[in-house]
């Protein structure tokens, strides 16, 4: 299923745990709330009768869960606020299109900070396009989104004005999390994460989001070891930039 937004509120602090309530945004609490506590000591939750019809839903992604709780944990402020969540969607993915455009991306940053990026994009029937970019002062994971929001965006100025399906292949958990759950959370919570800190890289995420509003995007998850071509380049792409090679 695709997961709802659910909202976290504390409901008592208490020196073992803390007591929370559970409910589906736009419900009514007073019909579909579950009550949990959480043990601050071993972790473990319970959850308290009666049980809502998405108790086991929630059971299902009870590891999702507990880090969700175990952050909030760390939330000074957590008693003032309430703390929108969701989980990945576990269902299959459908089969992208067949005209889809294939766009591939990895990033890449070394220990002194540098960094670089590489994407890939290929158009069906065309031969593939390459951009890379780098920056200084930067991380792992910024530059696994750098490279995904600009690979979007130039595979969107090469379709013109008839935006297509797109693909979007990369290894970063970071931008696959972001864009199948958290980036939905961060827009309904101000880009404030559960801890109560601003989410790191806004101005990344909010172009991603704004992309995805205007263009069909298919996230795929692609593994090193597979030894796909096309992300090899990115790979060696990124490492160039990081490097500072190209003259």
């Amino acid at each position: 299923m695709t997961s709802p937004l659910f909202i976290l509120r504390i409901v008592e602090s208490r020196e073992n745990g803390i007591y929370y309530s559970i409910a589906v945004e736009g419900g009514d609490p007073s019909e579909i709330t579950q009550s949990i506590f959480f043990n601050s000591g071993d972790y473990s939750i319970t959850f308290i009768e009666p049980y809502t019809p998405f108790h086991q839903y929630l059971l299902e992604n009870e590891k999702w869960l507990r880090s969700i709780l175990y952050t909030t944990l760390k939330n000074s402020n957590r008693e003032k606020v309430s703390i929108p969540f969701s989980f990945p969607d576990n269902k299959p993915l459908p089969a992208p299109p067949e005209n889809a455009v294939s766009v591939y991306c990895d990033g890449s940053c070394g220990e002194t900070g540098n960094g670089g990026w590489g994407g890939v994009i290929i158009f069906p029937g065309a031969d593939p396009v390459e951009i890379t970019g780098e920056e200084s002062s930067t991380t792992s994971n910024r530059m696994e989104l750098a490279a995904a929001v600009e690979s979007l965006l130039k595979a969107e100025e090469m379709m013109s004005s008839a935006p297509g399906p797109v693909v979007l292949f990369t290894d970063s958990n970071y931008v696959i999390h972001g864009v199948s759950h958290r980036l939905q959370v961060w827009k309904r919570n101000g880009f404030i994460t559960a801890l109560g800190t601003p989410v790191i890289n806004r101005e990344l995420w909010e172009t991603l989001d704004s992309i995805i509003n205007r263009v069909d995007v298919h996230c795929v998850k692609v593994d090193y070891a597979d030894n796909n071509p096309h992300h090899r380049r990115c790979d060696e792409l990124a490492g160039i930039r990081m490097r500072r090679e190209l003259p």
